[in-house]
């Protein structure tokens, strides 16, 4: 696709990496603050960003406003219905609204949009959409599932305080030997839920700009995965979501005798 494309804007406040893409604009700004582009557009894309929006209706809005009828709006969503009922760490202070893919069909429709394709990924991971402008036509209200969200949201956050409870039966007496993986809100949630941050020696993560680094509420710092290599039966908690079989397959690498703990999957909500 990138060899197609005769010409790149790129809308991002902080813009920290441009990924060597040729034919380059950047405009610093947050979506919401859009003004004119340098350039004549004729499709729009974004990846893992409806979900951080706090007003996905107006985000929707200001994409409309940047195309023509017939052109395309490309985009993928993480599937956060089908991850809280999987029990994933996927609702935090970034993605604050359980934004189904009822609701997104609808608003799309409300702001003039079509969806041309949709297609999952990874089972329960993404959501990729392919859509079109088109004139916009009055779709009613929005769906409402506020019963079926709720019973969902509230499972969800019951399993956050019953795995913890499970993990810290589980640790090592010796704190030397214990580790939590990912410095990142879902660690956070566990530590809130009553997994004792003083049961361990340090946070595991692959982010190299998180060694070094202290755990944002806590005095536990970030250790590199190969902190594990030379103690005897490392335990790990692991409870970071889609990727937990990967790095769970890292750790056994780099220490074949670690124990790594992980969350019972959650059952569908319905």
């Amino acid at each position: 696709m990138c060899a197609q494309v005769k010409h790149w804007t790129m809308v991002d406040p902080n813009p920290v990496s441009t990924f060597a893409i040729p034919d380059l604009d950047i405009v610093k700004s947050y979506v919401e603050d859009l003004g004119k582009l340098p350039h004549e557009i004729d499709c729009v894309v974004h990846s893992h960003t409806l979900e951080h929006m706090y007003d996905p209706a107006r985000f929707f809005e200001i994409v409309r406003g940047l195309l023509s009828e017939g052109q395309l709006h490309i985009f993928s969503v993480p599937n956060l219905f089908a991850l809280v009922n999987d029990g994933q760490p996927s609702l935090h202070f970034e993605h604050t609204i359980l934004l189904r893919e009822e609701h997104i069909q609808w608003l799309l429709e409300s702001k003039g949009f079509e969806i041309v394709t949709k297609q999952y990924f990874g089972g329960t991971h993404s959501i990729f959409y392919v859509t079109k402008a088109v004139e916009r036509k009055p779709n009613g209200p929005p769906p409402n599932y506020f019963h079926e969200n709720k019973r969902a949201f509230q499972r969800w956050h019951q399993r956050i305080f019953e795995d913890a409870a499970t993990f810290k039966g589980r640790l090592a007496e010796d704190k030397s030997r214990n580790f939590i993986f990912a410095a990142h809100v879902a660690t956070q949630y566990l530590l809130a839920a009553g997994l004792p941050s003083e049961r361990f020696a340090a946070v595991l993560d692959n982010n190299q700009d998180k060694i070094g680094k202290r755990l944002y509420g806590h005095d536990l710092f970030v250790r590199a995965p190969a902190a594990i290599k030379n103690i005897d039966r490392p335990v790990v908690v692991l409870r970071t979501g889609v990727y937990d079989d990967e790095i769970a397959a890292q750790l056994v690498a780099v220490n074949p005798g670690v124990v790594i703990l992980r969350a019972a999957r959650n059952a569908t909500v319905t």
